[in-house]
């Protein structure tokens, strides 16, 4: 009589547990080899992002020449416009700054808790014309380009 051999359960546990824990680990350093290689690949696009962005800053310095040594003020082409807009860009000083500044003068831009309110700082400058230290408004003139898609009828 042919008798079926005998199952140690605890055996056959721990044969089941052992193979279990050896994929975990497998699939553990498959996540680490995966993040390794998301990494190198943002890695690699980042600084390919950076190239390119570079080359644009370099183009933008021709056509900036370019446009700057004509003497027309917008130059029409069939890909876009090329001019120069000026605007005057406010410079303000530290925030710390202009707290002890408007404390001095006794101004109500300034909350009890040392917040500045520059709405308020803004709308007394304009009332008043009276700055503080370090602020400026400067003229910037920079490269406009619109697109084709995007030109305004008329002479600019």
């Amino acid at each position: 009589m042919n008798e079926e051999p005998k199952v140690d359960p605890q055996a056959t546990l721990t044969v089941k547990v052992t193979r279990l824990l050896g994929y975990l680990e497998s699939l553990d350093r498959k996540i680490a080899e995966i993040e390794t290689e998301a990494k190198a690949t943002a890695d690699y696009f980042k600084h390919r992002v950076s190239q390119v962005e570079n080359t644009k800053q370099f183009v933008t310095r021709q056509l900036e020449a370019i446009v700057g040594e004509t003497k027309e003020k917008i130059v029409r082409t069939p890909k876009g416009s090329a001019f120069f807009t000026t605007r005057l860009v406010t410079q303000w000083p530290p925030d710390s700054d202009i707290i002890t500044w408007a404390k001095e003068k006794g101004l109500n831009c300034v909350s009890p808790k040392d917040a500045l309110n520059k709405n308020l700082l803004k709308a007394y400058i304009k009332e008043t014309g009276d700055t503080p230290p370090g602020y400026a408004t400067l003229p910037e003139t920079k490269l406009s380009i619109r697109p084709v898609g995007a030109e305004k009828g008329g002479d600019e």
